[in-house]
Order: structure tokens, then sequence, then C-alpha cells
């Protein structure tokens, strides 16, 4: 899987898709990662996020839309897929 203590979907407004698809394919912090481990989707502009198949991401703190003007969509369809955020902010 891919491993990020902090990963930024759309930055410096760029508009941007990622999807993360099929059993096995994970998008998370690397194990022991310390610190705040955030996910933001839309941080200075607008930022997608697909979870389908089976695929999962999990993080501590999740930032959808994250500065003003910002838009951030999570979308997670069939079984098996998860998204899994302590905290949304």
């Amino acid at each position: 899987g891919n491993h990020f203590d902090h990963f930024y979907w759309s930055l410096f407004g760029r508009p941007g898709v990622l999807t993360v698809t099929g059993e096995g394919s994970k998008l998370s912090p690397e194990e022991g990662a310390t610190g705040h481990t955030n996910l933001f989707v839309g941080f200075w502009g607008s930022g997608t996020l697909n979870i389908d198949s089976g695929g999962a991401v999990s993080y501590r703190y999740g930032h959808i839309g994250y500065d003003s003007g910002s838009t951030g969509i999570v979308t997670v369809t069939e079984p098996g897929s998860s998204f899994d955020v302590s905290n949304i902010l």
C-alpha cells in the first residue's frame, strides 16, 4: 500500500481525483508514524477521493474541503470498501 503521514489531494488550487480500488489497496500513514496523520481532500482547490472494490483509506484526521473556497468529495462504494477516519475536520 501507499503510506503518507500527511497526504494532500488537490494542492495549490489544482483539481484532482484519486481512486483507491481493489482488495488490498490501501492509503494510510506509515505504520508507527508519530504526530498528526492528516488526509486533505481539497486543500486549496477541489479534490475527489473515490474508494471502491475493497479499497481502504485510514487516517487519524481527515480534512475535506480544507481552505475557504475549497471543495472535497469522498465517495465509498461497493461492499468491503472503507473510509476510516477518526476525526473529520
